[in-house]
């Protein structure tokens, strides 16, 4: 294989809250993933006719009259009635349907249908294009400086196979980390979370938040069959990626949400939270309590989105 990223697998207990960025880093690149590809919705819009299909006129019909009706008598004209009778209107009869040239807007369906359908990179190639359609979510192009461009898909495929079991492999994130430094608050009674670092997760709940969730999954539509292949690299040939992308988003869903203030402890160089239930929560449910209430709220909310609408595709 040619530069495959090792799994990861995050097996501390610690809160490890300096380096609270690898969830949301693997939050955007996820909910990225997701980004509507202009070719596959347009061979799937309504009233596209399948290559090879033609129209046939409507056949005129022509079953005969019940048996037991009885037979039309013929009219009885007399001679002066036949001269108040007036000769038929000749008509020139419109031509057939199917000899006319076809509108602009069926011309542009037919295109659309006989189009043929770009073929994927390999997933050694990839990551040019896949670099491409991430960046194409991002109008602000905030995302263009975050990327990190070098297995994209591999590593996205790791991320949501260890969010899925609650851990978040920082190794692999596709996103670079907050320049800011984690502050933790001491008082008189003891060290708190400080709302400063809420604000260090701005940018990213922002691209986030603005995803566009058809585009998102267009693009993960696209480049599904890479990314299957990626997830069998990891060892499961026979299990379903899209099946392990929905109990991540799941798994992110259940996140616990606190507003109240939440007290940490330093018994060595990490933090922990100091309450043990909070402690005991996965890696990626306590980072997003790391975020702050108002951050996790919106991320849940557009994950909420992205999660109905990859929940109805077949794959």
């Amino acid at each position: 294989m040619n530069g495959w990223p090792q799994r990861s697998i995050d097996r501390t207990s610690s809160c490890q809250v300096q380096h609270g960025a690898g969830l949301l880093r693997g939050l955007v690149a996820l909910a990225a993933v997701g980004m509507v590809a202009a070719v596959g919705y347009l061979l799937l819009q309504p009233g596209a006719l399948p290559s090879g299909l033609t129209l046939s006129p409507t056949p005129v019909n022509s079953d005969p009259l019940p048996a037991d009706s009885p037979p039309a008598a013929d009219p009885v004209l007399t001679q002066e009635r036949l001269q108040l009778v007036a000769p038929p209107e000749q008509v020139e009869s419109p031509p057939d349907a199917l000899d006319s040239p076809p509108l602009a807007d069926e011309r542009a369906t037919e295109a659309a249908v006989v189009a043929p359908k770009p073929s994927l990179p390999t997933l050694d190639d990839s990551d040019a294009l896949f670099r491409d359609g991430l960046l194409g979510l991002d109008p602000s192009n905030a995302l263009a400086d975050l990327l990190i461009d070098a297995e994209l898909i591999r590593k996205f495929v790791v991320v949501v196979d260890n969010m899925a079991e609650g851990r978040i492999p920082r190794k692999h994130s596709l996103l670079r980390g907050p320049k800011e430094g984690f502050k933790a608050s001491e008082t008189a009674s003891g060290l708190w979370l400080d709302g400063y670092n809420f604000g260090r997760y701005s940018l990213y709940v922002g691209l986030v938040e603005g995803l566009p969730t058809d585009a998102a999954v267009g693009l993960y539509q696209r480049y599904y069959p890479l990314m299957q292949q990626a997830y069998a690299e990891l060892g499961y040939p026979r299990r379903s990626f899209h099946q392990r992308l929905l109990q991540a988003l799941d798994h992110l869903l259940d996140s616990p949400l606190k507003s109240r203030a939440l007290a940490l402890e330093q018994p060595s160089v990490m933090y922990k939270f100091a309450d043990p239930e909070l402690e005991r929560l996965s890696a990626v449910h306590k980072q997003m309590l790391r975020l702050g209430p108002a951050n996790a709220e919106l991320v849940l909310a557009r994950v909420t989105l992205l999660r109905t609408a990859l929940g109805r595709l077949d794959l």
